[in-house]
Order: structure tokens, then sequence, then C-alpha cells
């Protein structure tokens, strides 16, 4: 078991492993991944986190237990850049299920 099961969500207990490390989300619920970030959000500062992100989507590195991946971001983002990298690198039949969605505050 990747996360364990609270009363508001899940812990993670360990990382996901990807290509390029490990992942550890701030909260899992539902199925959905969540992830807060409370400074200004831009492609170049958090491109590594969001292609592991992409490759537990597009591989299923969690067996379902991940489906879906939520940011949720304070003082700014640049969702038209993020979305735009997002697409271009989600598998095909990924891409309108908004499986990965920058929520914005």
């Amino acid at each position: 078991m990747i996360y364990n099961v609270g009363t508001s969500g899940t812990l993670a207990l360990a990382g996901i492993s990807t290509s390029d490390g490990k992942r550890y989300f701030d909260n899992v619920l539902d199925e959905t991944a969540r992830e807060v970030k409370s400074g200004p959000v831009t492609l170049s500062k958090y491109k590594d986190q969001i292609l592991k992100d992409i490759e537990i989507l597009n591989q299923n590195l969690t067996n379902n237990q991940i489906s879906k991946i939520e940011w949720h971001c304070f003082d700014g983002v640049d969702t038209d850049e993020i979305n735009k990298f997002i697409n271009a690198n989600l598998r095909k039949e990924l891409k309108d299920k908004g499986l990965f969605k920058i929520v914005k505050y």
C-alpha cells in the first residue's frame, strides 16, 4: 500500500517510484492525488515534478490507486503554459479526460 487512509484523505507511506525518482503527494482521496502550491508556479520551476505526475498517469504506476492528479495553486500560476505542456506529454487517450487538473485560487 502506498497510502495510509485517514478521515481527511490519505498520507503517503512511501513515494511512488518514477524514472526520475520518488514522488510524494500532499493528499490522496478517492483515487485523486492533490498537491498544494503556495508560491508562484511556473513550468520552469516545477517541470520535473509535472513530468513525474504525467508518468504516474501515463504508465499507471500506482495500479489505479491514483487515477487523477490535481494541483491546487495559490499566489499565481501560468495555467496556459503548464496545461499546454501537460497536454503535449499526456497519452492521447488520457488528454481529454481531465485527469491532470490545475486549480487556481
